[in-house]
């Protein structure tokens, strides 16, 4: 028997959810991003609708506990639904959004200052997250542009990607 889930294909109903991994027949791949609205505002308007997004293939990874997207966005909408500026969660997007302005704009200090002006002093509901489907392979983004196999704290991730010059088309936002 063939089911249909959102451009997937499978060939009979999952009975566990172990089987469920083993029966997938992807037909176009898709990973998954929780982004704060943020970072999505600074690369669509300082950086020409340049995104840089770290992904995975899947909504809960097995590895790679704080970096799965449907942890970033739980972890996030509570921040901002209890006003928690000082979640460890929004304190590192602050300090990963400095260090890529640093980077993008290092020969230009003064929209650096603006821009790490703004990060540190935005109001906590623009860190409320968006969740991102990303298209990879045919008009998506090419997996051999993605760096794969993250590395942290001394663990490989398989399931992690970074895009890290995605373009606006790449990607739809699928719950705000």
């Amino acid at each position: 028997m063939l089911f249909k889930v959102e451009g997937e294909n499978y060939q009979s109903e999952p009975s566990t959810p172990d089987s469920y991994w083993l029966e997938k027949k992807t037909v176009s791949e898709v990973g998954y991003s929780a982004q704060p609205r943020l970072a999505l505002d600074i690369s669509h308007n300082h950086f020409s609708d340049r995104y840089y997004i770290w992904f995975s293939k899947d909504l809960n990874p097995p590895h790679g506990y704080s970096s799965r997207p449907i942890w970033i966005y739980k972890e996030l909408s509570e921040a901002v639904r209890f006003g928690d500026r000082n979640h460890p969660k929004v304190q590192e997007l602050v300090n990963g959004l400095l260090r890529g302005i640093a980077v993008r704009l290092q020969h230009d200090l003064q929209k650096q200052r603006e821009l790490a002006n703004q990060v540190v002093n935005a109001d906590i509901r623009w860190f409320y997250p968006q969740l991102l489907k990303i298209k990879i392979g045919n008009e998506g983004v090419d997996k051999n542009q993605c760096r794969c196999n993250a590395i942290k704290n001394g663990a490989t991730y398989n399931d992690e990607f970074l895009a890290d010059n995605m373009i606006n088309d790449q990607f739809v936002i699928i719950v705000e």
